[in-house]
């Protein structure tokens, strides 16, 4: 099981829209620390729109499907979110949680009087990413536990345009096809057939009628190693 650190608070803000559909997001916080070599990045959720009188759960969630739950919330008649606690904290309250590169780390609220009404945000604090001389922003996130799966994310493609995607490892070479979203967003899972114990650097290579893209990653176990943590914030 992941270990998560608590020292708890929230920071939540006002709704100006009465109406609005409640929303969840996990902003960056100027500074980052350094501990032990590692970076640590600071995060807070914001809240808005939260429904009067009903009670929210806060859960965190990692690629693998674990999750952690954390603390219960009430909404006022703002729209923010009350942490319900026997005691009023004055300080705020804080989630420590170790992260590996491109590892999304998922946070959701979910309704205590409908479990299927839930409210969500995420965010990759350490990224594995590569931007291009022609503008176009490529990320990498991982997938398994065993550092072999994979999500490419891409953006700044022509709508429509169409890629051809080869992953190289070793003798392995697998290709993929896709094609741009009307936004120029492309998504390609990345699978690779590793060994046990086995690992190493693979290429992605993106062709384009005007450029070769090539980005370099790491697999299984380099892969796995720990970037830094994300530390959450709740006032």
């Amino acid at each position: 099981m992941r270990s998560l650190s608590l020292a708890i608070c929230i920071f939540l803000s006002s709704s100006a829209f009465a109406s609005a559909s409640p929303s969840l997001a996990c902003e960056k916080k100027w500074g980052e620390l350094e501990i032990y070599g590692k970076l640590l990045k600071r995060y807070r959720l914001r809240a808005e729109n939260f429904p009067e009188g009903k009670h929210f759960r806060l859960y965190v969630k990692w690629y693998n499907g674990e999750e952690a739950e954390m603390l219960s919330y009430s909404a006022n008649h703002k729209g923010h979110l009350i942490l319900e606690m026997p005691e009023k904290k004055k300080d705020p309250f804080y989630a420590l949680c170790p992260l590996k590169r491109g590892e999304r780390i998922e946070f959701f609220m979910r309704s205590e009087e409908d479990s299927a009404v839930m409210v969500h945000a995420s965010v990759v604090p350490f990224p594995n990413d590569l931007k291009t001389p022609s503008g176009i922003k490529l990320s990498l996130e991982l997938q398994s536990h065993a550092g072999d799966r994979f999500l490419l994310r891409g953006e700044g493609f022509q709508p429509g345009e169409t890629l051809e995607v080869n992953c190289q490892y070793q003798t392995q070479l697998t290709n993929y096809a896709t094609e741009a979203t009307a936004d120029g967003v492309i998504e390609v899972p990345v699978r690779l057939e590793l060994k046990e114990n086995e690992s190493g650097e693979a290429l992605l290579i993106l062709r384009r009628p005007s450029e070769k893209i090539a980005f370099p990653f790491q697999v299984g176990e380099p892969a796995l190693e720990i970037a830094g943590a994300c530390c959450l914030e709740f006032r």
